[in-house]
């Protein structure tokens, strides 16, 4: 969560260096459906293409073809290389992940905006390392935050859940 990071995580899906993430199906669900609708052929086949799209490199391709029309460049892509993990208090199953608490502290950390004179760091955000439904142990890494200023108070108790 976070400018920077959620860019880099778009691409690393486009370049198929994600596998088998909730984010990684969503995305080939979403883009089958919309290759299904807009080729009007059957899930199964669009599905094929999209799989064959982030094999062959297309996808990322047609993704730096959009990135430079607009003027963008991703070799100004940067994260802070300031990171502070949040731990595991105890083992147990991950049942929650709070998502506004997530945002919250993303903002906190100068991801966004409170107010319209702020300035948005794009270097910074929450990078969460483990998935609801995953077994953890005292002191695995839930989540890494990446900070330039100070790192914000937060309550892990609100943000995470263990069972």
């Amino acid at each position: 969560v976070g400018n920077s990071l959620e860019v880099i995580e778009a691409m690393d899906v486009l370049q198929g260096k994600e596998k088998n993430t909730n984010l990684v199906n969503l995305c080939i669900d979403l883009a089958s459906e919309m290759v299904s609708m807009g080729l009007e052929i059957s899930l199964e086949e669009a599905k094929e293409k999209v799989l064959n799209s982030i094999l062959d490199g297309s996808s990322y391709q047609k993704f730096l073809e959009l990135v430079k029309y607009q003027k963008g460049d991703i070799s100004k892509i940067k994260v802070s290389n300031k990171t502070i993990d949040i731990k595991a208090p105890c083992s147990g199953k991950l049942v929650g992940i709070d998502a506004l608490e997530v945002g919250k502290l993303s903002l906190a950390l100068g991801a966004g905006k409170e107010n319209i004179d702020d300035k948005i760091d794009y270097t910074v955000g929450v990078k969460l390392q483990k998935l609801v439904g995953e077994t953890v142990n005292k002191n695995d890494v839930l989540a890494t935050l990446y900070y330039n200023k100070t790192v914000p108070k937060y309550d892990i108790s609100k943000i995470f859940t263990i069972q």
